[in-house]
Formats: structure tokens, C-alpha cells, sequence
């Protein structure tokens, strides 16, 4: 069974808002950004709710020490750099509960057949390929 993610509520939000000033709250090389240089960009751009201490994926909590009022392009960087480190987490502790799935039966598939293309560039040269019926 799968944890429900913890998702940031309205008024959570609303403080982490007033809390930034206006101003993306990222900060250092999770961030992209040298280690204790907080992004200048101003959140009227655009705010995104970041977990700062514990990943939602991890079971991270919904409070205000945990959340960060971040500009969009913030959170898509430390987004996408985090997305191989919690896929792995996740596997490890699958792993450990042994609660991994079987893997899924691989059904046979039809060859490949050689099929010619005409009416592009060098006649009898381009090929595409199908599925063989």
C-alpha cells in the first residue's frame, strides 16, 4: 500500500509566502547555485511549495519548517536532480520490506520485416520496418 503523499495546505502556504518576502527562498547547491547564494527571482513570476527537509516522496512532513516558497525554475532544477536519488530510495526500501512487484511477463513479439520506401531521395535505398503480420 502506498503512503499518501503530504501535500502543503492553504494557510501553510500563505505563511511560507509572507515568510519569503516575495523573493525565491532557494538556497545553495541543491538549487544549482553556490553553497549559501539564495536565488534573487521574485515570486510574482511564479511560486511553487518545495519540501525543504524531507522529500513528500520520503514521507516528508506538511508543516512550515518543511515547506519553501520557491520560483518555478528552482524547483524544477532540485526536481530533477532529486528524481534518481528517490527512485533509488524508494527501490531500497521496497527491497528491504520486500514489497517489490514480480516482474511482468514479457509477451513475444512479431519480427521485424524489411519494407521498401519509395518516393524519398534515392529509390530503394530508404527502408522503414513493420511488424510482420
Amino acid at each position: 500500500m502506498k503512503s499518501k503523499r503530504a501535500e502543503f495546505r492553504a494557510e501553510t502556504k500563505r505563511q511560507a509566502h509572507m515568510r519569503s518576502g516575495g523573493i525565491c527562498e532557494a538556497i545553495g547547491e541543491d538549487y544549482g547555485m553556490p553553497p549559501g547564494v539564495r536565488c534573487t527571482t521574485s515570486l510574482a513570476l511564479g511560486v511553487e511549495y518545495d519540501h525543504s527537509r524531507v522529500e513528500a516522496a520520503l514521507g516528508g512532513s506538511a508543516d512550515l519548517d518543511n515547506c519553501l516558497a520557491v520560483c518555478p525554475s528552482c524547483h524544477r532544477y532540485r526536481t530533477t536532480a532529486r528524481q534518481p536519488a528517490l527512485a533509488k530510495a524508494k527501490r531500497l526500501a521496497d527491497k528491504q520490506m520486500k514489497a517489490r512487484d514480480k516482474p511482468r511477463e514479457e509477451k513475444p513479439r512479431k519480427p521485424l520485416v524489411p519494407e521498401k520506401v519509395t518516393g524519398i531521395g534515392m529509390p530503394g535505398l530508404a527502408r522503414r520496418y513493420r511488424r510482420k503480420d
